[in-house]
């Protein structure tokens, strides 16, 4: 039998971090198309127009009110495996996410959007974030329609009157909207959606054009929707018996090394009485890492880390770890699926 081993650098890293823009921007790509409407555009269908493969969507919508409205929460109808980031005029409010592994549809709350006072103008930006769709197609009662993600069908605002009074805001117009418990608007709603992230275009950008108001320091604990980025040299390493991997214990989002999509992580366990993470360390593949020209490894060239996080990252809690296989007696891999309740 084997057993693992491990080291880990005791080097800090140094990261710069910056704000990912909020709401739809105008980044002048062919990629990066702002789609306007009355209604927010399915999440997958916003992909194909868009020509581009991202878990990310950003939508916006912007409506004026003509009555008071207070202790307001945001409804949102969407499907399984998804999470929203809310901003209300340009203040993070908060964030809410599902797990379950499906495609039924559900709807999402967001609280503490505040009061909204007469005749005022508002803007919510929402970030969608797919965790992607069942695999079951047309089995055990799975439907054989196509997949959907995002802001799907009825998004709405509900509050207190100023005569105490539950009232709602449909965002998106219906045709059943004259009851008396629907409060108006006094204009037009303007809804905004485009697929990706505002800054992954910065992503194969030199690092001259990166950051703006930057900020570099060891240990960062970061707020929602930022990004960070750190340099590191390539260790001497046998690729064939030795794996680098990045340890990452905190935050949820995507991970980029030299400019190469690493993909998803989340730090999250498989009961929610058990501390154990189904997954802390992630591959840093040696093709992507910076070596000699003769192709050997320990160059003194320095990669870049990317990192994007929806959520709170504690950078303290990352580090960069070599391991490999070892020689042993003793069984150290246990036979289970998962950890145990």
């Amino acid at each position: 039998s084997s057993s693992s081993s491990s080291s880990s650098s005791s080097a800090k890293l140094i990261w710069e971090s910056w704000s990912e823009p909020i709401g739809v921007t105008d980044k002048d790509s062919a990629s990066d198309i702002v789609f306007t409407g009355n209604k927010p555009i399915e999440q997958n269908e916003l992909m194909v127009r868009s020509n581009k493969s991202t878990n990310f969507a950003w939508y916006e919508v912007e409506f004026d009110t003509d009555m008071e409205l207070r202790d307001a929460i945001l409804s949102i109808n969407t499907t399984q495996g998804i999470a929203f980031s809310v901003y209300f005029d340009g203040t993070y409010v908060g964030s809410v996410y599902d797990t379950t592994h499906g495609d039924d549809s559900i709807q999402l709350d967001i609280n503490n959007l505040g009061t909204m006072e007469k005749d005022t103008h508002h803007v919510i930006s929402i970030l969608s974030e797919s965790f992607g769709s069942g695999n079951l197609i047309g089995r055990w009662n799975a439907p054989t329609t196509a997949k959907q993600k995002g802001l799907l069908g009825e998004v709405s605002l509900a509050g207190v009157s100023a005569d105490s009074q539950i009232k709602s805001l449909n965002l998106v117009p219906r045709n059943d909207d004259s009851s008396s418990s629907s409060a108006t608007f006094s204009g037009d709603i303007v809804w905004k959606s485009q697929s990706g992230l505002n800054s992954d275009v910065l992503i194969s950008s030199s690092s001259s054009k990166i950051l703006t108001n930057e900020k570099q320091q060891n240990d960062i604990l970061t707020p929602p929707l930022t990004w960070l980025r750190t340099q590191f040299p390539t260790p001497t390493f046998i690729p064939r018996n030795e794996t680098l991997l990045l340890g990452i214990a905190s935050g949820r989002g995507k991970l980029f090394l030299n400019g190469y999509d690493l993909g998803m992580f989340w730090n999250i366990t498989s009961y929610p009485s058990n501390e154990d993470y189904t997954q802390e360390f992630y591959q840093l593949p040696f093709d992507w890492l910076v070596t000699n020209k003769d192709g050997s490894n320990g160059s003194s060239e320095m990669n870049e880390l990317v990192i994007f996080s929806a959520t709170e990252l504690n950078t303290s809690s990352i580090t960069m770890v070599l391991t490999w296989l070892e020689e042993s007696s003793n069984g150290n891999f246990p036979d289970e699926v998962s950890y145990p309740e």
